[in-house]
Parts: C-alpha cells; structure tokens; sequence
C-alpha cells in the first residue's frame, strides 16, 4: 500500500483543515485493512480516519511483475524526458522518483558540466 498526505502539498484540497489522506493499493481491501494500515502508516488511532470513498481504477498502475525493472531510462534522447510510476515502481512513490529523476536528467543536459580545472589550463 502506498499512502500520502494529499493536503501537505495543497492545503486547499481539504476545506475544513484536516488532513486528507490518500491511498493505493494493488490487492483488493477491505475498508479496514485500509484504515489499518494508514493508521500505521500515519501514527495514528484508525478510530480517528474518516473515510471518505473508495475508488477501483483497474489497470491505473503499471503491473509489476518478475523479473522487476525498475528504474528505467528517463531520457530517451533527443530532447525526449519521460517520467512516470511505470519508469520506476508502481506507485505514487515510484512517479514522485521518476519525475526528480527525469527533472535531475533535464538539468544535467541545459547545465552541462564545466571542465576540470587541469582541462581549463591547457
């Protein structure tokens, strides 16, 4: 399960001040086990989660199936960046990874390294 505080980045996202919360998961979960493993996650009471809805996206997050290959290629050449939870782990952990790995690719190709101090002087 992957879990984040969606009202940490945009305080908007939730009009009355608390925190909103949301998860993912690959299996099939009960409400419970949801709220169970938030509460872990979070250091919290599950008693104290309100739960808001529960959405079934089939086929929304890449399949990780063996042999895993995670951490692919962000630059494609010529220009091209790709970023996204299928680039790295299936999760909102895996795009968040991608798109700093993809924007760390972007920044290496418009500031390219300076030359050595020892190639300057020659």
């Amino acid at each position: 399960m992957n879990t984040v505080v969606l009202s940490d980045a945009q305080a908007r996202y939730s009009p009355d001040g608390r925190a909103l919360v949301a998860s993912s998961t690959l299996a099939r979960t009960t409400e419970a086990e949801v709220r169970a493993e938030i509460a872990a996650a979070h250091g919290v009471p599950a008693a104290d989660l309100d739960h808001l809805t529960t959405v079934t996206v089939p086929g929304a997050q890449p399949a990780a199936v063996p042999p895993l290959q995670l951490r692919r290629p962000v630059d494609l050449g010529d220009g091209l960046y790709v970023c996204g939870d299928h680039r790295d782990t299936p999760s909102i952990q895996g795009a968040m990874a991608s798109g700093a790995r993809a924007a760390r690719a972007v920044l290496r190709a418009l500031r390219p390294t300076p030359p050595a101090a020892s190639e300057r002087a020659s």
